[in-house]
């Protein structure tokens, strides 16, 4: 099958961005013919791009500066920022282009924003919005104090239409999770199917050896609101009560772009904002359990998938593991107070028989489902519905 896909610029699995683009592009590129097209409006991302492209039959960056993409934003006031944001014709085009010069048998759409690209290029089309992105504005809102949840109320409602509107020229959708799937159901008449988020568990080994030390690792990109409350409700109400129970216990903060707000959290002593690293799987080594304190947001986490491919247990917020088929107790602990959440964590760090039972549990539940092959499987039969569905006229 010969697939053009269209996306963002993808990240290499070391980083925190775009993982999704990254994994399914090589899952693809291994039994079909790829060719890549990449919307890139500043320099960031043309590093792993150069990397990207050996995957590919072909590739294309179409690149445009930032002041173009502002001037988007300002005439286009109904769509979603980030819709209006990257709204550029010359790629509808470009699509169409390719399209018929490489005789293209379906459009892979990566993130909805995309989908403001669509036309009639007369092929099938599948879009792989990830994420039910107006719940994700609606969970923001009911979280955020005024005056910035009024952002996320107008976002949410532009996004809703804008979900609507898709839904009556693309048909076929995917999600990365039930929860995502069900809630775009119920708002759209539209064929949601559930790709989960791969992790490559060849690269991201398991090391069944504890690391010394008492480290707790908390990933996230630094300057996105979901992470930012995580690592402030960690520091601020769950880390003071492991430290009671636990002196010597220490917090690592990683992930790239961390806000000034994130950077005050660092003493130095126990708690460290490390920012970007280089390799993601020499700082799960090095730490020993992973926390994910979220309590906003939608999808699934792929920090949470790469630390039970690596070996290192979970300790997460029912909202942070949201969207993965796991069992709370068996390969991940699940709190949703302060109270509980630090309770999980001194559990783990003082019984080496349970933390090696949740060890060996996430690991096993990523190779059963997540795994590259596994999410290959179920990819190539989205696509090959779609290939063999009349195409969808743009209405």
């Amino acid at each position: 099958m010969k697939i053009l896909f269209v996306t963002p610029p993808p990240y290499l699995p070391n980083r925190l961005h775009r993982i999704r683009a990254f994994e399914l592009l090589r899952i693809l590129a291994k039994k079909h013919e790829v060719h890549l097209l990449s919307v890139i409006t500043k320099k960031d991302g043309i590093k792993d791009f150069k990397e990207i492209k050996k995957e590919v039959k072909s590739s294309t960056v179409i690149k445009f500066s930032k002041f173009k993409a502002f001037k988007n934003c300002l005439l286009s006031p109904t769509l979603p920022l980030e819709v209006s944001y990257c709204n550029f014709e010359e790629v509808s085009k470009k699509i169409k282009h390719i399209v018929r010069k490489e005789k293209i048998d379906v459009v892979y759409l990566k993130r909805l924003r995309s989908a403001i690209y669509f036309s009639d290029w007369e092929v099938p089309v599948v879009l792989d919005s990830t994420d039910a992105m107006s719940l994700f504005y609606k969970r923001m809102y009911s979280n955020t104090s005024f005056p910035r949840n009024i952002y996320y109320f107008l976002e949410g409602a532009k996004y809703k239409k804008f979900e609507k509107d898709t839904a009556g020229k693309i048909k076929s959708w995917i999600v990365c999770s039930e929860n995502d799937a069900d809630y775009l159901k119920k708002i759209m008449n539209v064929n949601t199917n559930v790709v989960p988020n791969p992790v490559d568990t060849g690269y991201f080994k398991f090391s069944p050896i504890r690391p010394k030390g008492d480290v707790l690792l908390l990933r996230g990109l630094m300057d996105k609101q979901v992470n930012i409350d995580a690592a402030i409700y960690f520091v601020s109400r769950i880390f003071p009560l492991i430290k009671r129970k636990i002196p010597k216990a220490k917090l690592r903060i990683v992930g790239p772009f961390p806000t000034r707000v994130v950077r005050k959290l660092e003493d130095r002593k126990n708690i460290f904002v490390e920012g970007f690293v280089n390799d993601m799987r020499q700082c799960l080594e090095s730490s020993t359990i992973s926390v994910c304190p979220i309590r906003i947001g939608t999808g699934t986490r792929h920090k949470i998938l790469q630390s039970w491919a690596a070996g290192r247990p979970v300790v997460s917020t029912s909202i942070g593991a949201e969207g993965l088929n796991y069992k709370a107790g068996e390969n991940i602990e699940i709190a949703n107070s302060s109270e509980e959440f630090a309770k999980k964590v001194v559990i783990l760090l003082k019984d080496n028989e349970r933390y090696k039972k949740l060890s060996l549990a996430g690991r096993k539940l990523v190779q059963k489902e997540y795994s590259l092959g596994v999410v290959a499987n179920k990819l190539d039969q989205v696509l090959e519905h779609a290939k063999n569905q009349k195409r969808i006229k743009k209405q």
